[in-house]
């Protein structure tokens, strides 16, 4: 007997993408880098130095809270030799102070003082500021993009409602006022999908 075989749909993605290098650099570039991650809730950023740092995929990032009550975010690398500012979570910080030689930023991204440098005709403080990253806010959640050039549309931008969660309507209230009850640690890995 000769049964013809049908080709079954595809309903996945190719086994080999969930391990390949390339495909993980190809989706962390164009992906992950370049639309809007989420980090935390907005109420972790209440009053000023309180902080959110985080991984994505690999880039070290942090938004805090400024003087002024104004949201920034930072990768989390120092320009002198990439030592980290800030751990992994939240938390409240007065001074942006890197890990490896000292130096001391400000909440705005502004080098400020580098102990045990010396003076040098070439360095000026102004050559060496953060890296910043874009952060914005949405139903009380804070967002960011590391792809300061993106063209995409601010959150909210073509915002639609929320659907039904077990059958109760959710509002732009009920979000912002919420509160996290539990976290949990998640890991970066390459076999995410």
């Amino acid at each position: 007997m000769n049964l013809a075989i049908k080709p079954a749909p595809r309903l996945t993605l190719p086994a080999e993408w969930y391990h390949q290098e390339d495909i993980f650099e190809r989706e962390r570039q164009f992906v992950f880098a370049r639309q809007w991650q989420f980090i935390g809730p907005l109420t972790a950023l209440a009053n000023p130095g309180n902080y959110i740092a985080t991984e994505i995929t690999g880039w070290r990032i942090f938004v805090i809270k400024d003087r002024e009550g104004e949201l920034r975010g930072f990768h989390n690398l120092c320009r002198h030799r990439a030592g980290h500012f800030l751990d992994d979570g939240q938390g409240h910080c007065d001074v942006l102070r890197c890990k490896y030689h000292g130096w001391v930023y400000d909440t705005k991204g502004n080098l400020r003082a580098t102990p045990a440098f010396g003076e040098a005709s070439w360095f000026d403080k102004k050559d060496y500021p953060l890296k910043p990253i874009k952060v914005a806010t949405w139903r009380g959640l804070v967002f960011v993009n590391l792809d300061l050039d993106s063209a995409l549309a601010p959150l909210g931008a073509h915002d639609v409602s929320v659907p039904l969660v077990l059958g109760t309507p959710l509002s732009v209230g009920s979000i912002s006022r919420a509160r996290l009850r539990c976290s949990s640690a998640f890991v970066s890995c390459r076999r995410y999908k």
